[in-house]
């Protein structure tokens, strides 16, 4: 399970509340775990600035894809998609490795 134990008590699910239908607090966990990434990557997308090409360009990159999958996991945290995986267009992710290769 890829979700911290203490979060889980603290939202009131356990682990087998994250298979199948999620519950509202299931969904409230993942809003809170994905603003919390979220604002893990913002604060280490300013790094590709300082880096050379390549380096800049891999940082960009995993800035890029954790962005890009916690977009799917708000639509599924939204209710707007049933659990499981989620395929977001490639000029989604284009956005998001612009943004932050420009370090944003």
């Amino acid at each position: 399970v890829y979700m911290p134990q203490e979060d889980l008590t603290r939202f009131e699910c356990d682990e087998t509340d994250l298979s199948g239908q999620y519950s509202e607090a299931v969904r409230t966990l993942m809003r809170f775990e994905a603003a919390r990434a979220r604002s893990l990557l913002a604060s280490g997308a300013p790094l590709a600035r300082t880096l050379p090409f390549r380096e800049r360009l891999a940082v960009a990159g995993f800035v890029a894809g954790g962005r890009r999958a916690l977009d799917g996991l708000d639509e599924i945290a939204a209710g707007a998609v049933p659990a499981g995986r989620i395929v977001r267009p490639n000029r989604r992710f284009a956005w998001h490795l612009l943004r932050a290769l420009a370090g944003r």
